[in-house]
């Protein structure tokens, strides 16, 4: 559907404000890792750079832009060994 009334010539433009990017310089503090859990970000970092080492630039973009907290974030849900 549209609008069916003809436009004005003394109508005054509507303008939407521009919208305010997230400050990445505010991130709130993260918690400490543990062991385990930094044992499983290495293990991430070495599958990803050695099977899909073209996601590495993503995350970094990601963790730029402030829409993950970096490798804490990415998960590897299955790690398919097969080389068919």
């Amino acid at each position: 559907m549209s609008d069916e009334r003809p436009y004005q010539t003394n109508a005054t433009v509507s303008v939407r404000p521009k919208p305010v990017a997230p400050a990445a310089a505010a991130s709130k503090p993260l918690p400490p890792l543990s062991e385990a859990e930094h044992a499983r970000i290495k293990q991430t970092i070495a599958i990803v750079k050695e099977k899909c080492p073209e996601l590495v630039p993503m995350i970094k973009e990601l963790h730029a832009l402030g829409m993950i907290d970096g490798w804490r974030s990415v998960t590897i849900t299955k790690v398919n060994d097969d080389t068919h």
